[in-house]
């Protein structure tokens, strides 16, 4: 996706609408990361933006960054494909969290993505259980 800064506007609403505009779906591809706390698509552990079943965007609130735009659970949903990449040791807890842990989407949203594909480095996957 093109990064405009359409969620640092003032009218994030209006801002979300016209983004939406601009997607068709389903996506053919949907490619996300994951973040230290399990986020991906800024969506955030606890976000009210994890409950939204109409919109596909919405304005999402970071923790410690601006104010952004967020696509919506059900477009990740739909996807036809989702790809998640993640790299690096802070990447290890979540996603074992993400893939192995059970548990609502509210605590890890990157559990939305969980029947994607996911590549990820050595330090990324070091807690994940190894097959025998």
């Amino acid at each position: 996706m093109h990064d405009d800064r359409r969620g640092a506007r003032e009218d994030a609403e209006r801002a979300a609408v016209e983004y939406a505009a601009l997607i068709t779906e389903p996506l053919d591809l949907l490619v996300l990361g994951i973040g230290e706390d399990g986020h991906t698509a800024s969506l955030f552990p606890g976000s009210p933006a994890l409950a939204e079943r109409v919109r596909r965007v919405v304005p999402a609130v970071a923790p410690t960054a601006p104010n952004r735009l967020t696509i919506t659970p059900n477009v990740i949903a739909t996807a036809r494909d989702t790809l998640v990449i993640a790299a690096g040791a802070p990447k290890a807890a979540p996603v074992w969290r993400a893939l192995c842990v059970d548990g609502p989407v509210d605590e890890c949203p990157a559990r939305l993505a969980r029947d994607g594909y996911w590549v990820l480095d050595r330090d990324a996957a070091s807690q994940l259980p190894t097959e025998q």
